[in-house]
């Protein structure tokens, strides 16, 4: 768990650089932050979607 947390510490500040230079604004980051969240949350959602229906079409089925 620490290295995620690394390679977010090291990747992470470049794009707030880049993002902070260009518009000039502050709130762009949280912005940045909130759409890779997103992107995180659905591309999760596929996934579990995914193995849930490969290993117990059953449950899959109810759910829906």
């Amino acid at each position: 768990m620490g290295v995620v947390g690394a390679l977010g510490g090291f990747v992470c500040p470049m794009p707030f650089g880049y993002l902070l230079q260009t518009t000039g604004i502050w709130p762009t980051t949280r912005i940045y932050l909130f759409a890779l969240s997103m992107v995180c949350l659905v591309w999760m959602h596929l996934v579990i979607r995914r193995m849930t229906v490969k290993h117990s079409p059953e449950l899959a089925q109810r759910i829906e």
